[in-house]
């Protein structure tokens, strides 16, 4: 049987959230979707947003999103990225290996509200495979 779970909320401007917590042994979540729109349409004009998927915020400075690139995907812990651009261009990118089998934060990036959708699927995986996306989240960034 296939579970699906959807998380939608506010994340306030250059707001961090944990909104995974994952304690559940063998337990691994895939990111299938990642979406934002701005909390106040009228704010829209001209500006920016955008907001990461992380799953790991050492490393990542959340005081100076900018500074940090919120593009950086040469860091492991970042494995979905959506901003919508000033004319209204839309950026979704998403790690398509990604499992999620400890933290989940939604990391806005710029200063304004903005809503998130997230969509994802539970598999069950083996204890070493855990220890595996354990080792994999945390260990690219190692030079």
């Amino acid at each position: 049987m296939r579970k699906v779970r959807t998380l939608m909320g506010l994340c306030k401007a250059s707001e961090t959230l944990q909104v995974i917590e994952n304690d559940l042994p063998n337990v691994a979540w895939k990111i299938t979707k990642f979406q934002i729109s701005p909390k106040n349409a009228n704010e829209y004009g001209g500006l920016q947003f955008g907001a990461r998927l992380c799953t790991d915020m050492r490393g990542l400075d959340p005081s100076d999103p900018a500074g940090s690139s919120p593009m950086n995907w040469d860091s492991q812990q970042i494995i979905a990225l959506s901003l919508i651009g000033g004319t209204g261009t839309l950026l979704n990118m998403l790690d398509p290996e990604n499992f999620v089998v400890q933290d989940l934060f939604v990391d806005n990036c710029y200063g304004f509200g903005l809503y998130y959708h997230i969509e994802m699927e539970m598999y069950s995986i083996t204890s070493d495979e855990q220890i595996v996306y354990q080792l994999k989240q945390i260990g690219q960034d190692a030079e």
